[in-house]
């Protein structure tokens, strides 16, 4: 659950996140996506650990997030996000400009950075394991 969302200076979203009693702060650095999130989300995270001020703790660096029990995901590469849904046995992908590519996943015909972008959602999808 979403408890808080902030945009930082630098284009940073940092986010408090609860789950079953238990509060963790998040960090997606860079985040293109001004988008707010929903209240329910799942994330893909690295776990970090930040040193702040003489404090240190353990933050989550996120790599995806999508809202919780949808079909779109947001990945963050090379400081780009892409919005990723499901159509059939397709992903579609969406830059910020708007422009959608889909693709099926695998698919070795696809230039090899949409292949894996291509392969990279339908994991966070979880159409592939």
């Amino acid at each position: 659950r979403v408890l808080q969302q902030r945009r930082l200076r630098g284009g940073h979203l940092q986010l408090d996140l609860e789950q079953d009693g238990e509060r963790r702060r998040a960090i997606g650095w860079r985040w293109p996506d001004s988008e707010p999130l929903p209240e329910q989300v799942d994330v893909a995270f690295r776990l970090r650990r930040d040193r702040w001020q003489g404090e240190e703790r353990i933050q989550l660096e996120l790599a995806a997030v999508r809202a919780g029990g949808c079909g779109e995901v947001v990945l963050l590469r090379s400081g780009r996000a892409y919005r990723c849904r499901r159509r059939g046995d397709e992903v579609v992908i969406r830059n910020a400009s708007g422009e959608e590519r889909s693709g099926r996943p695998g698919d070795a015909s696809q230039a090899p950075g949409l292949r894996r972008l291509l392969e990279e959602a339908a994991l966070a999808l979880g159409m592939t394991h």
